[in-house]
């Protein structure tokens, strides 16, 4: 276990030693997954610290400790920390990699949801319309990482009660589903019934029910749909369902 390596790398290796540090960031990882934020914290401030000593000030490894600590402090929904963090590996990352390599992107889309969380609506736009474009270029045109962020920036766009803006993203992020090699139902089926209720807000009750009964269908060929959604789901159909009759 990575509890055990750490004992044991602690015992055998100086406090700098660059292997040292790999097993705590895997131990905050590990700490992050079971949402124990404290632990998580501890461990990555310890590899930030001795990667900090023995790197180069613009290392990449520097830049994945700084995400990492930033996606802990987003958990615990401090975002303005969390935003210091991703605005540090940003940083580092324009300064080492091509200007449309992915990890750009990731960084745009944390720093524009940690915007988004602070009420920066527009300024969060604007950083997921860059991972956004960033994607397109460097990825293949039906990678599920576009339609991903396509999908994020379609929510932002209905929360804001811009629904013929939302509609074209979530159409987007269908289209891009619909071809990725391995489709993602799922993420079809929520797409499916954001846009049955943008459709149902419009008075469309046709199409609204149409979308509603594909996020149904959609949702019953993934095991990743949890059951709460998937009640959601037939709620929402069985409901415009009603308001035809």
């Amino acid at each position: 276990s990575y509890e055990n390596a750490r004992e044991i790398q602690e015992k055998m290796r100086p406090s700098t030693d660059l292997d040292l540090a790999v097993t705590y960031s895997n131990m905050g990882l590990l700490y992050t997954s079971l949402n124990d934020t404290s632990n998580a914290l501890l461990y990555h401030q310890k590899a930030l610290e001795i990667r900090t000593k023995n790197l180069e000030v613009n290392h990449p490894d520097l830049a994945t400790t700084y995400n990492n600590i930033g996606l802990v402090y987003d958990q615990r929904q401090e975002f303005s920390t969390a935003l210091s963090y991703y605005e540090k590996t940003l940083k580092i990352y324009t300064q080492i990699l091509p200007d449309n390599h992915p990890w750009l992107a990731t960084t745009y889309k944390n720093i524009g949801l940690a915007k988004i969380s602070m009420g920066e609506r527009m300024i969060g736009l604007n950083n997921l319309c860059k991972a956004r474009e960033i994607r397109k270029i460097a990825l293949p045109s039906n990678h599920p990482s576009i339609a991903s962020i396509c999908g994020t920036i379609g929510g932002i766009y209905q929360e804001a009660g811009d629904y013929t803006t939302a509609l074209k993203f979530y159409e987007e992020a269908l289209d891009i589903g619909k071809r990725a090699p391995h489709i993602d139902y799922a993420c079809l089926a929520m797409t499916y019934y954001n846009m049955s209720r943008i459709l149902n807000e419009l008075k469309q009750y046709d199409k609204a029910l149409k979308y509603a009964e594909l996020a149904v269908q959609s949702a019953s060929k993934s095991s990743m749909t949890t059951n709460a959604d998937a009640v959601k789901f037939k709620k929402n159909f069985e409901q415009l369902q009603t308001k035809r009759l």
